[in-house]
């Protein structure tokens, strides 16, 4: 039979599950020789089961709770109250307070106790629960803490646990609480320390809150409290709060709000050999632990005592390098506009396609730039050309460049790394315009020659010919011609906008003449869905089944309507060009529209709801005209000034160029993402084999494996699964993690911020990537599949990657959190001419969906109207 009681020292490795997250804590802070911890025990998960799981009232109760969601605040409301007054109406078993009692004998009679709850959902590594059950101080007498224990297991079923479980996905009914029984201290001051800064996640330092008489004041924002930070033994800040209250125990149980002497108020709370020694303590604990610690601790007659230490799980892993020297990582996902977490094959393949070392952190791609930010030679160029694409980056790094003694700088004499000086724009190779159709050409031939190759691989022969493969996809991504066309048309983008806004004060000029470009696949896509919407749009009851359906072979059923047949060939034209796209594309483990074509059906009937018939033809035509005018303007004012002529001319050529090569920059990860789906498909054949020899148990489970670890896999036919299983659950942690643009080997992430002194007050800043002014309804959308648009809306969201597109049409305007100058939403806004601002900290937060706001492209600012 399992204990109903446990004491911290019993706590261990096997019966950990019996006590919940902040018990099996202090059962091993017990342990950790130094660390004082006030005596106790726990009551087990298995009392709670005992008291409660034979109860049908309350099982039916939590059937009821398990169908809810956060939208149902009042039904969540009224089945909380009804729990929690079943549970504290319930009799405690016999059995169970007969070894409660047992266990109180190791206590004075009259021993005062704190009572607080541990559920097994609570101080994991993916989610706290810290604060969402309840704590009891001073608790006298045996009958107070039956009752006590009861309130507890009560405090599993308050509104705010409840959501948070749903939040986090946690099943209701799997979830049980331990209660902590613990001896009563009594202390002069108490607080929080953070063994790694909550704010800058640095690592090295330690952040401590303190304040008079118990820490519940502190936790439950009372009062104020004071902060202190040390680094390396060292206190590097201190602020000194005023403390007008403090809560203490009451000699016959429960506590007091007691006002502090004004003298007291602004004291020191603890002396600076408290705080480092304090500091001390908390890297002993994080140390035994393995992991950056919240430490809950009391000052007792100058000793400390720890109440509670759990992980920290708001912090982003770091990359991991073998040496101890000080680095700095730049995040790929910011230059690549996808910020969610990839999985390890995903992230894998992403590593073998590009030339650049990168590090996996966090479930994202960061690259090491430490040597070219210590060199001379090469710090400007790096903080420039990042800064070029995105200014919050080039303000993170010069804030490490300031700072002294973090990188080793070289000087140019003893730099190993070979240095070049930039090309300059006039003289870049601009290749014959006819090479991007030749190239478009090639690309379409590899692809369709390894559709066929790839047929007849299967097992290792498979994985190695990916392997082998990857070199061709190199090849064609990196392929100097490609390059030289894709710089062409960045390069005449940059110079017109620099020199039409030297000579005629018109900024950012070739947005406009980026309108319509030909040769964007990208573009062509949203496009060619307002096509799909044409075929579908005189079928009503076609569209009456797409606004009903949810069923993932609704395209089996389309035959069976009215005109559902041209319907379904109008889908499956577009999926077979574009279906290998969807969000987050660059993660080849991401549901593709192809596997889930109900991805489309919004986008489809916005399109629907939202356009006349051949709106894709008269768009672009718009767009068309929108740059040949903008053109001619251009030309004839350059004419009126003097040597008007040359300027025209080489202006002429300039946007002839643009013109040429702005639209392909979008084709080669087009290809790119075809390869990726075509590798896919071959991948899950092989893992469904895999499945129907037992060696792994669903076909996804080969996403949480690196390419090298999958190849063993199929040659061993062996897996190690715990290893799988604890992929899946960081992947579920790293999902809830916003990633930093710049991060240190300190783990401190580096924020920059915008300087611009001409923006209105109270204005969002960002970086201005396509011009215009326009003014709508601001929709914050962080999923497409749920886009609900309509003309004049303007977009808010996280980032946008190609499978955004198609919502491109609908809007008039374009806000995203994360994006540079020629990311894809940037490059789509100007080829359709929308106002974008790209690069808006916390946009997605910070913008109400339904408000009405302002969006100035040009300068590069929101405002909330």
């Amino acid at each position: 039979m399992k204990p109903y009681v446990l004491k911290f020292h019993q706590i261990d490795e096997i019966n950990q599950l019996l006590v919940g997250g902040k018990g099996k804590n202090l059962g091993e802070c017990s342990k950790i020789n130094g660390t004082l911890v006030p005596p106790g025990f726990c009551v087990t998960t298995e009392a709670y089961k005992e008291a409660l799981q034979a109860q049908a009232p309350f099982l039916a109760l939590l059937q009821q709770l398990n169908s809810q969601t956060t939208s149902n605040l009042s039904m969540i409301r009224e089945i909380s109250m009804a729990i929690r007054a079943l549970i504290e109406a319930t009799p405690i078993p016999t059995n169970i307070t007969e070894e409660i009692s047992q266990a109180l004998l190791d206590f004075d009679a009259n021993e005062a106790f704190a009572v607080r709850s541990s559920a097994t959902a609570e101080d994991l590594l993916t989610a706290s629960f810290a604060g969402q059950h309840d704590t009891y101080l001073n608790i006298i007498g045996k009958s107070e803490l039956f009752l006590h224990i009861k309130k507890c297991w009560a405090s599993l079923f308050t509104e705010r646990a409840i959501i948070y479980r749903i939040q986090n996905n946690f099943d209701h009914s799997k979830v049980y609480l331990s209660v902590i029984i613990q001896k009563m201290v009594f202390p002069q001051a108490s607080g929080i320390l953070f063994t790694a800064d909550p704010i800058t996640a640095n690592r090295k330092s330690i952040s401590i809150d303190a304040s008079f008489g118990l820490g519940e004041a502190l936790v439950s924002g009372l009062v104020s409290a004071d902060a202190y930070k040390v680094q390396e033994n060292k206190i590097t800040e201190k602020i000194i709060a005023t403390k007008k209250i403090a809560i203490y125990g009451l000699t016959d149980g429960g506590t007091e709000t007691r006002q502090i002497d004004s003298i007291k108020q602004t004291e020191q709370t603890l002396t600076d050999e408290q705080i480092l020694k304090l500091a001390k303590l908390g890297r002993k604990i994080e140390t035994h632990f393995g992991k950056p610690q919240d430490i809950e601790w009391c000052l007792v007659n100058n000793d400390f005592y720890i109440v509670q230490s759990r992980p920290i799980t708001t912090l982003f892993p770091i990359p991991e390098v073998s040496d101890q020297e000080n680095h700095v990582y730049v995040s790929v996902a910011h230059q690549q506009m996808m910020t969610d977490a990839m999985k390890p094959l995903g992230l894998s393949f992403y590593l073998m396609t590009t030339p650049a070392s990168m590090y996996p952190a966090g479930g994202r791609l960061f690259v090491d730039i430490t040597q070219s930010l210590s060199s001379p030679a090469t710090r400007e160029i790096m903080v420039n050309s990042l800064g070029a694409s995105d200014p919050l980056m080039k303000n993170a790094l010069e804030t490490i460049v300031d700072r002294e003694n973090f990188i080793k700088m070289q000087t140019d004499a003893n730099s190993n790394k070979p240095t070049a000086a930039p090309v300059k724009l006039a003289n870049r190779n601009v290749p014959e315009p006819s090479v991007v159709s030749e190239l478009i050409t090639k690309n379409q031939a590899s692809l369709e020659k390894l559709k066929q190759t790839i047929q007849t691989k299967s097992g290792t022969e498979l994985l190695n010919f990916i392997a082998e493969d990857l070199q061709e996809l190199k090849n064609v991504l990196f392929n100097p011609t490609s390059v030289d066309a894709i710089m062409a048309g960045m390069d005449a983008s940059a110079w017109l906008n620099e020199h039409i806004n030297k000579w005629l004060a018109e900024k950012n000029v070739a947005d406009t003449l980026s309108e319509s470009a030909p040769n964007n696949i990208t573009s062509q896509m949203g496009l060619e869905l307002l096509d799909v919407a044409d075929a579908i749009r005189p079928n009503p009851e076609v569209i009456n089944y797409l606004e009903h359906t949810t069923d993932i072979h609704f395209l089996d059923n389309l035959n069976t309507l009215a005109g559902g047949k041209e319907a379904r060939k109008a889908i499956e034209t577009y999926l077979k060009k574009y279906g290998m796209r969807c969000p987050g594309e660059i993660d080849l483990t991401k549901t593709r529209w192809i596997e889930n074509p109900t991805a489309l059906i919004p986008l489809i009937l916005s399109n629907i709801k939202n356009f006349e018939p051949h709106a894709s033809k008269k768009k672009f035509e718009q767009g068309e005209a929108a740059a040949r005018n903008k053109q001619q303007e251009i030309l004839e004012r350059l004419k009126q000034l003097p040597d008007g002529e040359q300027k025209a001319a080489e202006t002429r050529e300039k946007i002839a160029i643009l013109r040429h090569f702005i639209g392909y920059r979008e084709y080669p990860k087009y290809g790119m993402i075809n390869r990726y789906f075509i590798y896919k498909q071959a991948l899950l054949k092989t893992a469904e084999q895999l499945v129907q020899n037992n060696i792994i148990k669903e076909q996804e489970d080969i996403y949480f494996l690196y390419f090298e670890e999958l190849q063993e896999v199929v040659q061993t036919n062996k897996v190690d699964y715990d290893l799988i299983y604890k992929r899946k659950t960081d992947f579920a942690s790293y999902e809830k993690l916003t990633p930093p643009r710049i991060i240190t080997s300190d783990g401190e992430i580096i924020s920059g911020k915008y300087h611009r002194g001409d923006i209105p007050e109270k204005a969002l800043i960002g970086l201005p990537v396509s011009s215009g002014i326009i003014e709508g309804r601001a929709r914050v959308i962080l999923d497409i599949e749920h886009a609900d648009l309509e003309p004049g809306d303007i977009l808010v969201t996280a980032f946008t990657d190609p499978s955004w597109t198609p919502t491109f049409v609908s809007i008039k305007g374009l806000i995203t959190e994360v994006g540079g100058l020629m990311t894809h939403g940037a490059v789509i806004a100007r080829e359709y001419g929308l106002p974008a601002v790209v690069g808006v900290e916390n946009a997605t937060k910070l913008i109400k969906d339904g408000e009405r706001i302002r969006v100035n492209g040009t300068e590069g600012y929101v405002e909330i109207l």
